[in-house]
């Protein structure tokens, strides 16, 4: 849900949001959540929970009158209770909403809500999911490499959701592990082009790796993100001490710093070589 809250904080604002939870008092939480971020007047807050198209319509008429403020107006609906009736009625202003009109749709049941509407909404799904909850999602939606995103979504399906849309995510997870298995070896594998072109992303990629590595270590109980290519990760932690990889993780963790300040990338990735080089022979039994 913090993508949730931090998108709307940041001033990108969507004219529908659908809200789904098993319990409606949560999606509420959510909707006054955010209409305290957005600093919507009482006046401009609309709760619709009749379902009946006559007062449908009323709310439409409500909120389609601009407010004297530079304010947003927000309707925030009970979808499980919308008569079909009431439901097109919604749906066509979500077609063609005014720019200061959001419309908060709740559901505790999905499946209650028309596609037509579900198409203009952004979703969010706001409850806590289990690994194997998750994962069920997925497999109905014939997802491809549905556990590697069911192991990264920390119990939140928008963020499993949200993954399987960015077509480069599973290509940098194998590129970090390319990377440490050359590693291993005293190989450093040129990822300069990768770091230009997402340097964040593969970064928070090689740290989740060496995270892994780390649970391993410790024998936790922890879901480790990079199980599909667990053999590496055992390799890893086989061949370097657990404070070698603290450091690796440290000087990473320096590096996504250093971006953040605009650094030069073919700079950083040179930092980030001799500071590997140093860890790997600093070992007696290697030179």
């Amino acid at each position: 849900m913090l993508d949730l809250y931090k998108t709307i904080e940041n001033g990108h604002v969507f004219n529908a949001y659908m809200l789904i939870s098993s319990d409606v008092e949560t999606c509420l939480e959510s909707a006054d959540r955010i209409c305290g971020i957005l600093n919507v007047l009482p006046e401009n807050r609309f709760l619709f929970e009749s379902g009946k198209v006559d007062d449908a319509r009323e709310l439409i008429n409500s909120i389609s009158i601009k407010p004297f403020s530079e304010q947003k107006k927000i309707a925030v609906v009970n979808g499980d209770k919308l008569s079909l009736n009431a439901a097109n009625c919604i749906l066509k202003t979500l077609e063609d909403p005014p720019d200061f009109a959001v419309f908060i749709i709740m559901y505790t049941n999905e499946s209650n809500a028309l596609p037509t509407i579900e198409s203009r909404c952004v979703k969010y799904y706001l409850d806590t999911f289990s690994y194997d909850a998750v994962l069920e999602e997925l497999g109905k939606r014939r997802t491809i490499n549905a556990e590697t995103f069911a192991a990264y979504a920390d119990g939140n399906l928008n963020n499993a959701l949200k993954l399987c849309g960015e077509s480069g995510f599973l290509t940098l997870r194998k590129r970090a592990v390319e990377f440490f298995s050359a590693y291993i070896y005293g190989e450093i594998i040129d990822i300069a082009k990768e770091l230009k072109d997402d340097a964040e992303n593969l970064l928070s990629q090689m740290l989740i790796f060496l995270n892994d590595c780390c649970s391993i270590y410790y024998k936790t109980d922890k879901r480790l993100r990079f199980n599909d290519y667990k053999d590496v990760p055992a390799e890893f932690i086989a061949n370097f001490t657990i404070g070698q990889i603290v450091s690796i993780m440290n000087y990473i963790t320096e590096l996504v710093r250093l971006k953040k300040q605009n650094i030069n990338i073919n700079l950083i990735f040179d930092n980030l070589k001799i500071r590997l080089l140093e860890v790997y022979y600093a070992d007696n039994n290697r030179s």
